[in-house]
């Protein structure tokens, strides 16, 4: 099959009136009456159509003596699929998005000891982020991660106490409410 170049014209009436039409060539239509007044359309000339014509799917050949139809070529918009691996609907630059992460929260109260323990129900693969804080504590008490593993984490809530004149000292506080959120890093 022999390759043909595309021939543009600038409005409906240049196609029209064109003369050296061949058979089963393209043209490029660049607007209806002024170039860029409306989107590019694709026609190609039937010899042997004799299409109705209607002024828009099927165009006269007066500058072939009307002989054949340039019949346009119907340019299917296709809807982007995000979930298609081929095919015009492929989404060719589509970001990969990460799974879900997994996330779990932990409230509870210390012990006797200050220290609030979590043994997470599935082990992470690696060591996830811990985010904590205490719930309806006073600005005298602090959280303090002890521990962290893949397996689970520990916490030690103390209290401090300012004695004028000395150095402050801290108590562990029983039944401090801690709120965590474990994510996986």
């Amino acid at each position: 099959m022999a390759l043909r170049n595309d021939i543009n014209a600038e409005t409906k009436a240049d196609l029209v009136a064109f003369n050296s039409a061949a058979d089963g060539q393209a043209y490029i239509l660049l607007g209806e009456t002024a170039k860029g007044d409306t989107p590019i359309r694709f026609y190609y000339y039937d010899v042997a159509s004799t299409a109705t014509v209607d002024g828009e799917n099927v165009l006269s050949t007066t500058g072939m003596g009307n002989v054949g139809r340039y019949i346009k070529e119907t340019i299917e918009q296709v809807n982007s699929d995000w979930l298609a691996s081929s095919g015009n609907a492929l989404i060719l630059n589509k970001p990969t998005i990460p799974t879900a992460l997994r996330q779990e929260r932990y409230s509870g109260t210390t012990n006797a000891s200050g220290v609030y323990s979590i043994t997470y129900g599935t082990t992470f693969a690696s060591e996830p982020n811990v985010q904590f804080n205490i719930k309806g504590g006073t600005n005298k008490m602090t959280i303090l991660l002890t521990s962290s593993t893949t397996s689970g984490c520990s916490f030690l809530v103390e209290a401090r106490a300012d004695v004028l004149g000395l150095l402050p000292s801290y108590s562990n506080v029983n039944g401090a409410a801690v709120k965590v959120l474990v994510t996986e890093a």
